[in-house]
């Protein structure tokens, strides 16, 4: 079969193809945001931009398959505004509608193992509303829910690596104590790998983690015992979720954005369902987390990164997106025809729009000035999504414009607006702390008077 990996130059997607190479039934598609090749030729690298529609479709067109191993918390552009939790949801919304488009036999989702808890952390949610969004078609959809992942480069497993590796004492906190089920990187490629050659299956939710359950003070002293380290470590009843977000932070050396959601998460314990397990018929022998841990340390990955031809796209771009409030029985459109109602009235002082069918002017009153232009994208526009491009205008880069969308979320219950690929006329600091930080606040004010009209 042909199957499509989006995120395949990842941690999992890396030891994925490896495992799918080996086997060497398969022909794979590397979905990449950046220009890449390989030296294999079962690797077919495609660089498509999943927040962009018509590229993500592009990229799954004569695929068979698609595994998804995709999450927001790194920034994508040079400005990111908006909780990655709707980063997400547009990468998966439009992955969905592309395996849709595309008539893909099945979806293979790698997420988050989801506790019983009621009130999930930021991240959690997020894990658990991409793989709605991935059901809310008719393709079926295979979710590999897992925790902690074992193996060099997981997020979390370096984060303690590092803690490890450089404080001789340890304070604990009460969350270091909450158990899970962590699982080897190697043994969660085979999984996927299974789901792939066992498509029966397709439907069905899976809790992938070893049979040992641990808290993350074991994985601490599992790690440390193979490190051949000794550091003291005090258990202590209550440290506050931001002085234990800043000293990982801080020691570890890894980003605010991958740090606090989750440390965020890690009050939920994540353990496996009975009635989820892997299926038997499959033969995945787990492997346990001292074992893991010390095949980790003396791993020699095969698979080779390819070679990076391209940078990644445009350190020059802006993506701006925000969730609001759908009214009840309104769609896209709806939305759309209010805001380029309201904004000239919102700015009256200072703008004045100029409208017609498919394209909305705005001018600076006092000369007269163009600002920006926007061109309805009809061949890509329907009821419950509208598309725009930016089409020119003072407050736009020549080399690209981007496109500003509305779209309804899968329930209904929301609305996503979205800002991709913009490139400012004005110098970067000026456009920042400008031009960004009003668009911000309009958004805001114009969910309020959306969420208004649902009162009314």
């Amino acid at each position: 079969m042909k199957i499509a990996i989006a995120g395949a130059f990842g941690f999992i997607g890396q030891h994925l193809v490896q495992c799918l190479l080996a086997e060497g039934e398969h022909e794979i598609v590397a979905i990449t945001r950046s220009s890449r090749e390989s030296e294999d030729p079962r690797v077919h690298c495609v660089a498509a931009d999943l927040y962009c529609q018509k590229e993500t479709t592009a990229a799954l067109a004569g695929c068979d398959m698609a595994v998804y191993l995709v999450h927001s918390m790194a920034p994508g552009a040079r400005l990111s505004q908006g909780h990655f939790r709707d980063f997400d949801y547009v990468l998966a919304d439009n992955f969905q509608n592309a395996a849709a488009a595309n008539r893909i036999q099945q979806i293979i989702y790698v997420g988050g193992m989801i506790p019983s808890d009621i009130d999930l952390s930021p991240h959690l949610e997020s894990r658990l509303e991409v793989e709605e969004v991935l059901r809310s078609q008719a393709t079926p959809v295979t979710s590999i829910r897992c925790g902690i992942v074992i193996g060099q480069k997981a997020s979390s497993f370096s984060i303690i690596v590092r803690l490890v590796e450089r404080l001789p004492l340890m304070v604990l906190p009460q969350w270091m104590r909450t158990r899970s089920n962590p699982i080897f990187v190697g043994d969660l490629a085979k999984i996927v790998a299974a789901s792939i050659n066992h498509p029966i299956h397709s439907h069905r939710i899976i809790d992938a983690g070893m049979d040992e359950s641990v808290s993350y003070k074991d994985i601490v002293m599992a790690t440390a015992k193979l490190l051949k380290r000794s550091p003291i470590l005090i258990d202590v009843p209550y440290v506050s979720p931001h002085l234990s977000k800043l000293w990982v932070r801080l020691v570890s050396g890894a980003p605010k954005d991958l740090v606090y959601p989750l440390i965020d998460s890690v009050r939920h314990e994540m353990l496996k369902n009975s009635s989820r397990q892997i299926p038997k018929e499959w033969g995945i022998q787990l492997t346990g987390l001292a074992q893991a841990i010390g095949q980790t340390f003396k791993e020699t990955f095969a698979f080779s990164v390819p070679r990076l031809l391209t940078s990644v796209r445009d350190l020059s771009e802006v993506r701006s997106i925000q969730r609001l409030p759908l009214p009840a029985g309104k769609s896209a459109q709806w939305v759309a025809d209010r805001y380029f109602s309201w904004l000239p009235l919102a700015l009256k002082m200072f703008l004045k729009v100029e409208r017609t069918a498919d394209t909305c002017s705005y001018r600076l009153r006092i000369f007269n000035l163009q600002l920006l232009r926007l061109q309805k994208d009809a061949a890509n526009s329907r009821p419950d999504r509208q598309v725009f491009n930016v089409a020119d205008g003072a407050l736009v880069s020549r080399e690209n414009h981007g496109h500003f969308e509305f779209r309804e979320s899968h329930d209904q219950k929301y609305m996503i607006v979205a800002l991709h690929n913009f490139r400012p006329a004005l110098p970067w600091p000026l456009y920042r702390y400008t031009q960004a930080v009003i668009h911000r606040l309009l958004m805001r004010s114009f969910g309020r008077n959306v969420a208004g009209s649902m009162s009314t």
